[in-house]
């Protein structure tokens, strides 16, 4: 873990090295970027990384620990604390230095703790090469741990296409600057489990923090940061073992293209398409037991009327003569099916006809600012991306990371039109945008939808 925004309060390098920091106060408004980057967290002495001898301090600090360690790769703490110019120049640094050093396959994951995609990819974009994916995390626990609607996952997954390099994400549940997740939770073992088995199932790498293998709690990121239990949980840390053997077994679950299968408040259902094989993942984020019918891909691989089992739970299920499959979920179930490729022809077809080259990616921003408490937007229309004029199957719901600007990213056919409304879902009801349809064409590679809301 390397820190390199600040030092500790009484380090003698403040008296020694007084041009090395920053003259400013602490951080009022943590909203603002420049203060982010100059002002003091907690009083803590803020470096200048401008000054050049900063800059080759913290290089040399940085390529010391690594000696001394013989560690594998590094965490850069508190990097939205840091001007992006600095990281620029340091990730290329010590990655050049790692390698001519015999370590090739350094690690190198940053910490921006931020929920919102398009502030995270600037820090991919200044060279970091990989970064906790806190937007992903946010929604997890609301929707998981605090049950939201399960739509948000969703959206936060086709968020993703947002980076330049999904696969460099970590994610995670728990770390030392949130609370546990089981407390997120109100202590609901089940939900955890839920909430690991879908970071399990995303491209990127999982990072488990210590002791949630041990059901450890907190409700803040003090009260987490407690000694470690070694007397581990069995069935959390046999589930774990469960998870981890999936993962590395199968292509699909690590690096798969997503295809969102069903989608309802507390249910979603998604494939997982790879070179050399598909999973079908499924998961109830509900108290209750749920029936799904869904349709997977026409192409898939499974086959039609052979009997499957889940590799979790050995939970069974038919896909019937019409490829239509019916999945029964216990309350917080979860569910994993793969199937390996036996044929280069369906595994070609199928590649192709999933390649997102052949969609339109369609960014719609709205202005709007009079929903309430636990209103959202969303948006439907004519095709069936967008629900085919059914509210229950709209897509969203949209992110609003700068208030009242909306944002929602979804792949549409080429060359295709569309008409399409906004909508506003919550409180039992569903608000329609006044005025006419809009219409929209998908004849460019990305096209975005910048608009107000309609009023009465």
């Amino acid at each position: 873990d390397i820190v390199m925004n600040h030092t500790e309060w009484n380090s003698p390098l403040v008296e020694q090295k007084p041009d090395w920091f920053n003259k400013t106060g602490d951080i009022k408004n943590w909203n603002n970027q420049t203060e982010l980057e100059n002002n003091k967290m907690g009083g803590l002495p803020d470096f200048n990384q401008d000054n050049p001898e900063v800059y080759q301090y913290l290089l040399n600090m940085t390529k010391y620990w690594i000696k001394i360690t013989g560690c594998d790769g590094i965490r850069l703490d508190a990097v939205k604390h840091i001007p992006k110019s600095f990281w620029s120049k340091y990730c290329a640094d010590i990655k050049a230095w790692s390698k001519n050093n015999g370590k090739k396959n350094f690690v190198i994951i940053g910490e921006v703790l931020q929920g919102d995609p398009y502030y995270i990819k600037e820090y991919f974009n200044a060279g970091i090469p990989a970064l906790f994916d806190f937007p992903l995390y946010f929604k997890i626990r609301e929707t998981i741990g605090q049950g939201g609607n399960a739509g948000l996952l969703a959206s936060a997954i086709k968020a993703r296409s947002i980076y330049p390099a999904a696969a460099s994400l970590v994610t995670f549940i728990d770390n030392h600057d949130v609370p546990r997740f089981l407390s997120s939770a109100n202590g609901s073992a089940e939900k955890l489990k839920l909430a690991l088995a879908f970071i399990f199932t995303m491209r990127g790498t999982p990072a488990i923090y210590y002791g949630t293998e041990s059901l450890l709690s907190g409700k803040d990121e003090n009260e987490g940061r407690t000694d470690m239990i070694f007397d581990r949980n069995k069935e959390m840390s046999d589930y774990l073992r469960n998870l981890i053997f999936i993962r590395k077994i199968s292509d699909a679950v690590k690096w798969g293209k997503f295809i969102e299968i069903y989608k309802d408040n507390t249910a979603l259902g998604y494939q997982l398409i790879s070179e050399s094989e598909e999973a079908l993942i499924f998961f109830n984020n509900s108290s209750e037991k749920k029936i799904l019918d869904v349709n997977p891909i026409t192409e898939s691989g499974f086959a039609l009327g052979a009997e499957i089992k889940d590799l979790l739970n050995n939970r069974k299920a038919v896909r019937d003569s019409s490829g239509k499959m019916r999945i029964s979920l216990e309350p917080y179930d979860f569910q994993i099916f793969i199937k390996k490729y036996n044929s280069p022809i369906l595994k070609n077809f199928l590649l192709s006809n999933i390649n997102t080259s052949k969609q339109t990616k369609t960014i719609f921003k709205v202005i709007h600012d009079k929903t309430e408490y636990g209103q959202q937007l969303f948006v439907v229309g004519s095709l069936p991306e967008l629900g085919e004029w059914n509210p229950e199957k709209a897509a969203g719901p949209f992110d609003c990371p700068n208030w009242p600007e909306w944002k929602f990213e979804l792949d549409l056919p080429p060359n295709t039109s569309a008409e399409y409304k906004f909508i506003i879902k919550g409180n039992n009801n569903v608000i329609w945008e006044s005025g006419d349809n809009r219409t929209l064409s998908t004849d460019k590679s990305v096209i975005t939808v910048n608009t107000k809301w309609k009023q009465e």
